[in-house]
């Protein structure tokens, strides 16, 4: 038995070597909190109190082999709601929270729209879009099987009407739906190398990264799909960007004919998301 302020010291310390103490702190009270129920305040209030966490070392070992917090529990907070994730589908970020509330803000109040989520991963631009917009209809599709499973699980979970299906962008027909919207693949390969594996982790490399020589393939893809066919009415695009490709994604959009485009920075200020227009 020890008390749960040791349990947390301990696995700060553990960790600090390889996140610093800052994050260690971040990581082992997310840990605490989604694993048994703690917030911060009980960890700081309930530090006396003796238990014993059957869990704690098995844990532990994990997170020091370096394998990320949110696999390491199986979830992740989205809109301010708890989603699963595995090593089939991204880690969400708050860049692509904003994604979503960023659509929503750009089409404003039209109705009746049909969504389509583009490498959907997790489900959780689909299912955000949905939660905020429950009149609009909303379906995702993703090229892995488990990642379309695991969006399904979310949406069940979330008690939202949301479809998900295994498909292959390549492959697929015109994009007809009228809102198309992804965070695909956009960082060059050769940036893999250099990045944190605390940062990458273990997400899969197939909704990370692309060639160096062709960084805007699935832009293009995405766009070249979704204006094949006319709109009966306006189409929306809305994506997530590599900060790096701002001025070039304008361009990409603008050859297709989309119109009114807005690069949007994150909160770090960063371009991070396009939105645009097409008419037909």
């Amino acid at each position: 038995m020890k008390s749960l302020d040791t349990y947390y010291k301990h696995a700060v310390k553990s960790l600090t070597p390889s996140y610093g103490e800052r994050e260690s702190q971040n990581i082992v009270r997310y840990w605490f909190d989604v694993r048994a129920g703690w917030s911060r305040m009980d960890i700081l209030l309930r530090g006396d109190e003796m238990m014993n966490l059957a869990w704690f070392e098995a844990d532990l070992d994990r997170l020091m082999a370096s394998e990320p917090i949110h696999y390491l529990v199986g979830k992740a907070y989205f809109m301010e709601r708890l989603l699963e994730v595995n090593p089939t589908t991204l880690v969400p970020r708050p860049e692509t929270e904003e994604l979503v509330r960023g659509i929503i803000e750009y089409i404003g109040s039209e109705t009746a729209l049909k969504v389509l989520d583009v490498g959907t991963g997790s489900g959780c631009i689909a299912l955000g879009i949905k939660l905020l917009r429950a009149e609009w209809t909303v379906s995702g599709l993703d090229i892995q099987p488990g990642a379309v499973a695991t969006a399904q699980r979310n949406a069940a979970t979330w008690g939202l009407d949301v479809s998900f299906t295994t498909a292959d962008l390549r492959t697929s027909s015109a994009l007809t739906e009228d809102v198309i919207v992804s965070n695909p693949p956009y960082i060059p390969s050769s940036e893999g190398a250099s990045m944190d594996p605390h940062v990458v982790g273990e997400e899969p490399n197939i909704a990370l990264f692309v060639p160096d020589d062709t960084p805007l393939e699935y832009y293009e893809m995405l766009l070249d799909k979704g204006t094949q066919v006319p709109p009966k009415r306006s189409r929306y695009f809305g994506f997530e960007i590599h900060e790096d490709f701002g001025a070039e994604m304008k361009l990409l959009a603008a050859k297709f004919g989309v119109k009114n485009i807005k690069l949007v920075k994150d909160l770090q200020g960063k371009d991070r998301m396009i939105f645009g227009r097409y008419d037909g």
